[in-house]
């Protein structure tokens, strides 16, 4: 499906602590929308604090394209899997191939170390859901807030 467009370029770069007023924003852009129809209302100190607990022990990185800030990608790389903890691309950047470009990219490192790829999605964030699923990804299980997903190649 994405094949034609995944010679995108990008570039990944670790997050610093200048980076903080982008990732506001970015996450306000990106799920401000899924959270206040689930939780009621856009809590921006309280989403900051699930970003910080996600950069712990992850490869968080910012990715640019054509050295321009456009999103965040938050992975945890573990002996048995790898988890996308947070993925996040600004809307005019979306549609053109670049998320796949990614994803095809930790599916390639997964492959390489024959492990599975996991990661959950907000059960309202359905462009999200069929992102995923278009990507491969399968539902393993759902709860009130979140569908979880994997992937694995398997023969």
């Amino acid at each position: 499906m994405y094949s034609e467009k995944l010679n995108i370029d990008y570039q990944l770069r670790p997050v610093t602590n200048a980076d903080s007023d982008f990732i506001c924003m970015l996450m306000k852009i990106c799920f401000s929308k899924f959270v206040t129809e689930m939780f009621g209302a856009w809590d921006q100190s309280v989403q900051m604090e699930i970003i910080k607990i996600k950069f712990l022990n992850a490869d968080s990185k910012i990715i640019q394209k054509d050295n321009v800030d456009i999103g965040l990608l938050i992975v945890i790389r573990g002996e048995n899997e790898i988890e996308i903890s947070q993925f996040a691309i600004l809307p005019q950047y979306r549609y053109i191939g670049l998320s796949a470009r990614i994803v095809e990219d930790i599916k390639a490192e997964a492959l390489r170390n024959d492990i599975p790829i996991k990661l959950r999605v907000l059960i309202k964030n359905l462009y999200a859901i069929k992102f995923w699923k278009a990507a491969s990804f399968s539902v393993t299980h759902q709860i009130d807030t979140h569908v979880y997903m994997k992937w694995h190649n398997t023969p």
